[in-house]
Formats: C-alpha cells, structure tokens, sequence
C-alpha cells in the first residue's frame, strides 16, 4: 500500500531580511484509500502543508516521501486540484480530461476512451466536446476533478476544490467526490475552511494550530463511509454524533484564542 508521509517536515520563507516559520515539525502520513481532510484558522498553513505534499516547494528541515522515496518535485504520482479549475480554455472536455494521458504518451484513441469513460464517472456523459465557456462552475470543476485522476495517481491533493460553489451545487460535489475516490482507489488529503465538509468527507480529519502551523489534532471518521454504503447524506448531517464532532473540531480550531 502506497504511503505519503511528511516526517517532521518544517517549513519557512524569507521574510524582512529574516524568515517566518510557517510549518514545524509536522508529521503526517496518508495512505491510499484514506480521505485526509484539513483544518485550521487562516495562517495555519494548510495551503503550505499542501504543497509539501505535492513537491511545488520543499522542507526547510524533515523529509516529505512517497513509498520512501524523498519528494524532489511534483510528479505523476500526486495530482493537485486547485480552488481555479486549471482547465485549458483552448482545448474542449474530452481533450482536457485526456491531456494527462497525451503527456504520459498514450495513443489518441486510448485517450479518448479513457476520457469518456471519466466524463461519465463524474456525471459530465454527453459534454465531450463542449468548450469550457458552455460549462457551469460546478461543471467546470468536476471535470478538473476528472482530469487529475485520468492519469490514476496514487495520491490526490486538493485544496480548496469546492470553495468557489455555491452551496447546493456543492453538497452534489462532496457526494460526487466521495464516489470519485473510491472509484480510483487513491489516497486524498484535502484542504477546507468548512467543518461541515472536512466531516462528510473525510476519513481522517487534521486540525492545524497556527504561528506556526503544526497537527493539533488528527481523528478518524467514519461518516463518509457511511455515506458510500448508502446512508443519506442529509441524514448523516442530522446525526447527534456529526453535530457533536462539529462542535468538537470548531472548539479545537479556536482553542488557542480561546486561551
């Protein structure tokens, strides 16, 4: 089983002439088939802690690794979804979802196939060949969701995916989601500023204490199993037991101004 880890991985940027610690001591490690959902207050460094993970930037101090290997960069191995789909304006959704795999080098007719077959898994069947300005946002975004797994990673990072929809079409894309990633087996760490969602979604939620950013707190979940095993959503969400792990992580993302 592929594993991501962040072992102790510390993290600062220049600043002033000096630098600010953003990152310290952070170890995390996410395995395929988790959900790892993240939260924090603002300056908390979950975008940071993304980015160790994806290899866009690298530890000052601690290793981030994939299966043991060091991260030297981002590599086919992790796909990153950003809160801006990311799309090619010049391509239609077909060749967006199927780029990946013209980069790994595969034949058109694989690609295409394979593209479709994505389209259809994301609810999108019948749009192969719209140009992204006939799309909706939440469209748009499932189809970027679409494109990061074309490739099969073994990791897929997101943050912040659904942030920019508005609130019906992103309850849709949180079930989507869930079904997305059990259908490509990856593991998932996700970046969100809504309990709500870091609840229905993950399999595992992390906390970020801020100044500097480090785990507070890390607590498996089981609602977003439930959920694929064919609980209501809506149901979940009323539970006492989600409306108490709500509060839960409110309290122990404010628990430092709370002090």
């Amino acid at each position: 089983m592929s594993l991501l880890r962040l072992r102790r991985a510390s993290l600062s940027y220049p600043a002033g002439g000096g630098s600010v610690e953003v990152l310290r001591d952070v170890d995390l490690t996410i395995r395929r088939g988790e959900f790892v959902t993240v939260l924090g207050r603002s300056g908390a460094g979950k975008t940071s802690l993304l980015n160790l993970a994806a290899g866009f930037v690298a530890p000052s101090s601690g290793a981030v690794e994939v299966d043991g290997r060091p991260v030297t960069g981002p590599g086919a191995d992790r796909a990153v979804v950003f809160q801006d789909d990311a799309l090619l304006p010049w391509l239609d959704a077909s060749e967006n979802v199927a780029f990946p795999l013209r980069l790994k080098g595969a034949g058109r007719a694989e690609r295409l196939e394979r593209a479709a077959a994505l389209l259809r898994l994301v609810g999108l069947e019948g749009h192969e060949r719209k140009n992204l300005w006939e799309l909706s946002g939440g469209q748009r975004q499932r189809l970027g969701i679409a494109r990061a797994i074309a490739a099969e990673p073994e990791f897929l990072l997101m943050d912040e995916p659904l942030g920019a929809l508005d609130a019906m079409t992103r309850d849709r894309m949180q079930e989507l989601l869930l079904k997305v990633w059990r259908a490509s087996g990856a593991g998932a760490l996700l970046i969100t500023h809504s309990v709500e969602e870091a609840l229905f979604l993950g399999t595992r939620v992390v906390v970020m204490e801020p100044r500097p950013g480090r785990i507070g707190l890390d607590e498996g979940l089981d609602f977003s199993a439930r959920f694929l095993e064919g609980v209501p959503a809506r149901a979940l969400k009323a539970e006492p037991a989600f409306i108490a792990a709500r509060e839960r992580l409110i309290a122990a993302i404010h628990a430092e101004e709370a002090a």
